[in-house]
């Protein structure tokens, strides 16, 4: 699990912006919450692309959609000008709402998409919205989507990963079972009968 800590952006002398991600992984946080250690990486590097050379299996690519799907979140809420939270899926990154809607969630301290879907009756009366009721469920909706999503992809990955697999085993047993050239090898039993 990767835990996003901020974003900047990086000048270049030719007057090109680089946006930079600053994460750490969740379970590399000591106690104060402060980060054991923790990565700056241009934005463009973690983006995954459509193919990756050399990948046989597909694992770096699920890899790279795997840390960038933990990523992009807090990074388009960044880029819309919202802050990032801690937790969570920021609310600049849910199409239900615009940024009005947003600041009213923000303003009583529901800073996520997974508040919004966990919020008590008293916190669903708070914001000066209408439809509280209808938000949450659409908040529900969203993070089940999302989950589905995320659990169709990685089992696409696996699938993918797993036939290249059986792909490579059929190779090598053809391989093996190919005819080869010369003498073939001697059996245990002529081995020792030389030797005596």
């Amino acid at each position: 699990m990767i835990r996003v800590l901020g974003f900047k952006q990086q000048y270049r002398p030719d007057g090109k912006v680089i946006d930079m991600v600053h994460f750490t992984s969740g379970d590399a946080m000591r106690e104060n919450g402060e980060p054991t250690h923790s990565t700056w990486e241009r934005i463009s590097r973690i983006m995954p692309p459509e193919v990756v050379e050399n990948d046989e299996g597909g694992l770096k690519l699920a890899a790279l959609r795997s840390q960038w799907a933990q990523i992009e979140p807090a990074y388009l809420a960044w880029k819309s000008g919202h802050e990032i939270p801690e937790t969570g899926t920021p609310l600049g990154a849910w199409p239900a709402i615009d940024n009005a809607q947003a600041e009213a969630l923000k303003g009583v301290g529901i800073k996520t998409i997974e508040d919004v879907a966990s919020a008590t009756e008293n916190l669903l009366a708070k914001p000066p919205l209408p439809h509280m009721r209808e938000l949450q469920r659409q908040a529900k909706t969203f993070l089940e989507g999302a989950d589905k999503a995320a659990q169709a992809a990685e089992i696409a990955a696996l699938k993918e990963q797993n036939a290249a697999m059986l792909e490579m085993l059929a190779e090598q047993k053809q391989e093996q079972d190919k005819p080869r050239r010369g003498r073939p090898p001697k059996a245990k039993g002529d081995e020792q009968g030389e030797a005596a």
